[in-house]
């Protein structure tokens, strides 16, 4: 996450939208961890059940972020949105 959102006037709206880059970043970290684990025969090791777990909660994360950064768009209004984003 880089610096300037550590700094307490980083505005919410920017510190959702780092925050669900960086999620989705580990979520293919995570991913990549998990398919190897449904390789092995053996049962998980501890750090493999956590990826899972941590995969599942992100899961869960993101979509609540995106939800709560859309509601912040609608209560904008027209006029505020940015016309050249995605959003």
């Amino acid at each position: 996450m880089p610096a300037e959102c550590f700094n307490p006037n980083c505005d919410p709206a920017s510190l959702i939208d780092i925050s669900i880059e960086a999620l989705q970043a580990l979520t293919s970290h995570f991913e990549d961890e998990v398919a190897v684990t449904h390789v092995r025969a053996a049962p998980l090791r501890a750090e493999d059940r956590a990826s899972k777990e941590a995969l599942l909660m992100i899961g869960i994360l993101i979509p609540k972020l995106q939800m709560i950064r859309r509601s912040q768009l609608a209560s904008a209004g027209p006029f505020q949105r940015c016309l050249n984003c995605d959003d």
